[in-house]
């Protein structure tokens, strides 16, 4: 919203992990979990996905019982990662910070999803006044990748650029930082220097 209402100060938008839609989302997970399901012959996988795709998506209840099911599937980098980070945070920040983040995180849950369920960006920004650069990874199923690409195809701007993370999950520019790196300079460093008075505008997750 900022880059689209006010894009005077940028020098362009860079997307990772790029949401598109809270529907799209649960969608894309489905699908995927399906997939898992059957590949492993997980009958019990398969009856829990019936019962979300029963559930109300405007009450945000598919949402969360997806995302249980998510975080026990995700790609294996992913699932490194968080792994990694989990065991590191509380001996870095302390185990009196490391408990008030994670209730700030289940904090920002309850109060910004609800303001997202209803968020169609494909839809409501699909024009930009500047450059557009979305560095994803290939395997990310928290935005999913294919949800995300679709939403990029469907985007106006003076310029695009998509690039994909081969073997990449969400935390891309964690688990592949140098390529991460390598892709955010080949995309956005010449927009950057051509207008030196504006910074490129970095959107995280």
């Amino acid at each position: 919203e900022m880059v689209r209402h006010a894009p005077q100060p940028f020098a362009a938008y860079v997307g990772t992990g790029q949401f598109a839609s809270v529907e799209g989302t649960v969608g894309a997970q489905l699908t995927y979990l399906r997939k898992v399901a059957e590949a492993n012959g997980d009958a019990d996988l398969t009856t829990k996905l019936d019962d979300i795709e029963k559930l109300d998506p405007h009450g945000l209840e598919q949402f969360f019982a997806i995302n249980r099911l998510i975080n026990s599937h995700v790609p294996a980098v992913d699932a490194a990662w968080t792994k990694d980070l989990q065991s590191r945070a509380p001996k870095m920040m302390g185990q009196k910070d490391f408990a008030a983040w994670q209730a700030g995180a289940r904090a920002s849950v309850g109060w910004l999803l609800p303001q997202v369920r209803d968020v169609d960006l494909p839809s409501t920004a699909a024009r930009f006044e500047l450059p557009y650069i979305v560095i994803q990874g290939s395997d990310d199923i928290f935005s999913p990748t294919g949800v995300a690409t679709a939403y990029f195809k469907k985007v106006q701007a003076p310029t695009k650029k998509l690039v994909v993370v081969k073997g990449a999950g969400h935390f891309a520019l964690f688990t592949h930082a140098q390529q991460f790196l390598s892709a955010l300079l080949r995309a956005a460093r010449p927009l950057a220097l051509a207008q030196p008075a504006h910074p490129v505008a970095p959107v995280g997750q």
